[in-house]
Parts: structure tokens; sequence; C-alpha cells
């Protein structure tokens, strides 16, 4: 997770920046990786690993989301 200068280092906006920034600097390893040489400029193969990254980017969102609130619970209790 990148720093931030948020206390909270589950910050919805560092998440998506991370996705984004992972997106724009490793897809195409990946694909390569997985896929094998040759494969670097396919398309269908990109917006599937596009997808990926936005499901497991809305999960990790969620997931920070539902630990704040979680956390807010624990503080001051359900009511």
């Amino acid at each position: 997770m990148p720093l931030t200068d948020t206390p909270d280092k589950c910050d919805p906006v560092c998440i998506i920046n991370a996705a984004f920034c992972f997106y724009l600097t490793a897809v195409r390893e990946i694909v390569e990786s997985f896929n094998g040489p040759g494969h670097d400029n396919d398309v269908a193969l990109h917006s599937e690993w596009k997808n990926r990254i936005e499901m497991w980017t809305m999960k990790a969102v969620e997931d920070s989301q539902f630990m704040r609130r979680y956390k807010k619970v624990q503080r001051y209790g359900p009511f």
C-alpha cells in the first residue's frame, strides 16, 4: 500500500491510485508471464486483466470501508 498523508492506510483513493499505477506499469509483464511472449499486444488479454484488476480494486475498497465501519463500531459501540 502506498504511503499517504491520511492516518488510515486503507484509504479508497490510495487503493484506486495503487491499482491504476499497477495497471499502467505491470500489465504488459503479467500478460507475457501468464500467456507467453508475443501476447503483450493482445487487446483481449489486456481487457481481461483490466477487468480482474478492477474487480480486485473494488473488493479492496469495499473491504477498507467495512474495516473503517468496524473500527468505528468497536470504538464507540453499536448505539
